[in-house]
């Protein structure tokens, strides 16, 4: 807490004028202190929307390359993007799936914008062979390079540019490096935008480790070029502590590397301890500055896994998740990976806390739908064995599958387009009315319908006559 001490005269003399003036100039001073001190207030949902369709579809419109042929095809497509970007979508999937297909239509059309060119080469071309998708990568974070688009999203074309090149290149590590490169100066003048959702710039540096996590060097080279203008600018937000915690939790893990117990040097869990220390302390200094930013405890259950903290613990930070945002879908997957074999539960506590999430009065969103994820990461767990062969055919799969769908429908009476990833679960339980039916209500719809979530117009055309066999 700020305490003002001011230069009182003795009491029964009068101030002098220097008194008195000195007094005024020092409670100035201590009162811009203290606003300057004061946390920045957090984003509103709208405000956070309305910052990003501003800086896609208001870019596209006084910048971008705009014909009559492909507008509308492009504005839906940046519409939706900037809906997933600020976080207010409750079903990010299907609305992923949208993007692809809109920026696909703008592009048949001749679209050469080079942001419609980035989200059609991200969500609408996994059918491409490789090389071509890796080929469309490169041309689209050079050509957004030299847009007057936002830096956050030239941040993510150079990465995905550069995690394509290297997954499918090998030998291409210039031009990758040159990628990262041009994304860590992206991200820095990034830094100097106070006007961007502190939410997205933390993404944007969780990123970036994502991308280079593969090369320690690389990434601590980065983050500590990049530390000193992140707090300069964002440490009022908490947004600078949490990216720093970020950090030292990948940075610990580096250390101790990804092997069993026994193949961890002295050193290694040495160091492991002593960054996760570090990630602890800032996390909870961001917990401090923002505690109504509920990607903060968010965060915090994954660090408890890191910890090896007990299952209270955890439960304290995804309660206070959930509190500020009942509809917070990523604490949930968070919990649902604390509850993993491969962590501290089973596949039983798993599907426990799916179902918890479908009964709940108090949560909604996307939040039911952590029961579908739990099927879906048991299922994926299980590769190499019988359960793998036959699970959706199991006879209690599908009643969590619809349930929670159902569930969904209740709470987002407005949404549809969950029910492209609904049909697709009936399809694969070979629950055919079910599937017949989601498929209707699509085709009724207001929108164009996606062939492209099924693989395009001849695949669902083979879906659907399966469906009928």
């Amino acid at each position: 807490m700020f305490r003002c001490f001011l230069f009182l005269p003795v009491v029964g003399s009068p101030p002098t004028p220097a008194m008195q003036i000195r007094t005024l100039l020092f409670s100035v001073v201590a009162l811009f202190t203290l606003i300057s001190c004061r946390p920045r207030p957090l984003l509103t949902a709208q405000q956070r929307l309305n910052w990003n369709v501003q800086a896609t579809v208001g870019d596209y419109q006084n910048a971008g390359r705009r014909d009559p042929k492909w507008d509308d095809a492009s504005v839906r497509a940046l519409k939706e993007f900037a809906g997933l970007q600020a976080g207010t979508d409750d079903d990010a999937e299907s609305r992923v799936s949208y993007i692809g297909f809109m920026s696909g239509e703008a592009v048949k059309a001749g679209c050469d914008d080079p942001l419609v060119r980035y989200l059609y080469g991200r969500y609408g071309t996994a059918g491409q062979a490789p090389g071509d998708r890796e080929s469309q990568a490169r041309d689209a974070a050079r050509q957004l390079e030299h847009s007057g688009y936002s830096p956050l999203w030239k941040v993510s074309a150079n990465l995905r540019a550069a995690s394509l090149l290297w997954n499918y290149y090998r030998d291409s590590w210039p031009e990758v490096s040159a990628f990262r490169r041009a994304a860590a100066q992206d991200l820095r003048t990034a830094i100097e935008d106070k006007t961007i959702p502190p939410a997205q710039l933390y993404q944007a540096f969780n990123d970036l480790f994502q991308t280079i996590t593969d090369n320690p060097v690389e990434q601590t080279n980065f983050y500590f070029t990049l530390e000193k203008p992140l707090f300069r600018n964002w440490s009022r937000t908490g947004t600078a502590y949490l990216v720093k915690a970020k950090f030292y939790m990948d940075f610990a893990w580096q250390a101790r590397g990804h092997g069993t117990a026994k193949q961890v040097t002295e050193e290694g869990w040495r160091l492991f301890r002593q960054r996760l220390a570090e990630a602890d302390a800032a996390a909870r200094k961001a917990w401090a500055l923002d505690p109504d930013n509920p990607q903060i405890p968010t965060f915090m259950i994954s660090l408890a896994m890191s910890l090896e903290k007990e299952r209270k613990e955890m439960e304290t930070w995804f309660q206070r998740a959930m509190k500020l945002n009942p509809n917070n879908y990523d604490a949930c997957l968070a919990k649902l990976l604390y509850l993993s074999p491969q962590w501290y539960g089973s596949p039983d506590e798993m599907l426990a806390f799916g179902r918890e999430c479908v009964a709940s009065t108090h949560w909604a969103g996307a939040v039911p739908l952590t029961l579908v994820e739990a099927h879906r990461q048991i299922y994926r767990a299980a590769r190499g064995t019988d359960l793998r062969a036959g699970y959706w055919n199991l006879p209690e799969i599908w009643p969590d599958i619809q349930l929670a769908y159902e569930r969904y429908a209740q709470l987002n009476p407005d949404k549809i387009r969950f029910r492209y990833p609904y049909a697709a679960y009936a399809f694969r339980c070979r629950k055919w009315k079910e599937f017949n039916e989601q498929i209707q209500i699509l085709q009724k719809g207001d929108e164009p319908f996606n062939y492209d979530y099924f693989g395009g117009r001849k695949e669902f055309d083979n879906l659907v006559a399966s469906s009928q066999l």
